[in-house]
């Protein structure tokens, strides 16, 4: 092991899509997870050489190694503007028991992810839980679409420090951060510094008539959704098998969604899979979608429902990387600029 790697504890752990996006800045080790679900837990136990330490409300926190990272992609469902918005008041809500073992193991860094009808509900609990535990909180909205996947999938990402880098190493409790303190990041349409992290990327197409330079804009501009995608593919009579591509003779079927699966094919490195499989969405198609490698989920032996169902409720890395990208300078600056006074 590396000296200098940082140790992670996963949380709500789906396929590990926060805890792969985390390797994009440090050199990490997950050291345990923690998963309900069982098919779910089939992709952690395969993908993963750490315990699974099962329902998140029944650890012993005193009982288990403390890590330098936490990451949580705790449940949408009290929040999803899809659902009846129950909040706090949900029994899905499970942001005490993971605010329980923050507290315990005061982690150097929280990583946390979740819908952005969040921050209208529940929200206020999360950010004022952190700030009574002594952590500084930096948040910011960020789409999928920002980092080059064919869907928008916006989602709110929570970036935590201990306000003054004690932690576990027993220099005293430290202050809470004032409401003006925090700091917040919402990314806008054509935000000039996304624009700048994309510049790599091949110019997308204006289909829709907005500004072919603005890479934020033009690809924030239609929701690529997986379904319209496939429910295309039917339309046009193409099915090819489960794992290969799509034949480049019928590559017009994608339509309007043609440049959007170009990038992808450019950012993830590979051809875009068959979107269906016997007029059904293909699962390795949305595994592609957000993101994964071949295999990371439909290789462990699930049925196409439980792999469409994980997929569903996993994070893109590489949007929660581009993410951590512009929240860790601010809230590891604003944690030393604490630590320091």
């Amino acid at each position: 092991m590396m000296a200098d790697q940082l140790t992670v504890g996963s949380l709500c752990t789906g396929y590990g899509g926060l805890d792969l996006a985390l390797k994009a800045h440090f050199p990490t080790r997950v050291i345990w997870t923690s998963e309900i679900d069982k098919h779910a837990s089939r992709v952690v136990k395969a993908r993963y050489r750490a315990p699974n330490l099962g329902d998140l409300k029944l650890i012993d926190w005193g009982a288990i190694e403390a890590p330098d990272i936490i990451t949580a992609g705790y449940p949408c469902q009290p929040f999803s503007q899809a659902g009846r918005r129950n909040g706090t008041e949900d029994e899905r809500h499970i942001w005490p028991w993971i605010a329980e073992g923050i507290r315990h193991l005061r982690p150097r860094l929280a990583v946390m992810e979740n819908v952005p009808g969040h921050l209208t509900k529940g929200f206020g609990e999360v950010i004022g839980t952190l700030a009574e535990m002594g952590y500084d909180a930096t948040w910011g909205c960020v789409r999928a679409s920002d980092a080059g996947a064919p869907h928008r999938r916006e989602r709110v990402f929570i970036v935590a420090t201990d306000a003054d880098g004690a932690g576990r190493q027993g220099r005293g409790r430290p202050v809470a951060a004032a409401d003006g303190e925090r700091r917040s990041l919402t990314y806008c349409r054509g935000n000039p510094t996304l624009i700048g992290a994309l510049k790599l990327l091949p110019t997308p197409r204006a289909s829709d008539g907005a500004d072919a330079t603005s890479h934020h804009r033009t690809w924030s501009s239609t929701d690529y959704n997986m379904h319209n995608v496939a429910r295309q593919v039917v339309k046009d009579g193409v099915v090819s098998g489960r794992k290969g591509p799509v034949p480049a003779e019928a590559a017009t079927i994608w339509g309007e969604y043609l440049p959007a699966i170009e990038r992808w094919e450019v950012v993830t490195g590979r051809k875009a899979p068959s979107p269906v499989l016997d007029t059904r969405l293909n699962p390795v198609f949305v595994e592609w979608m957000m993101g994964l490698r071949l295999g990371h989920v439909t290789a462990v032996g699930l049925a196409r429902t439980q792999e469409l169902k994980i997929l569903g409720n996993g994070v893109v890395w590489q949007q929660a990387a581009l993410a951590l990208t512009h929240l860790l300078p601010i809230a590891l600056t604003h944690s030393r600029q604490r630590a320091s006074t």
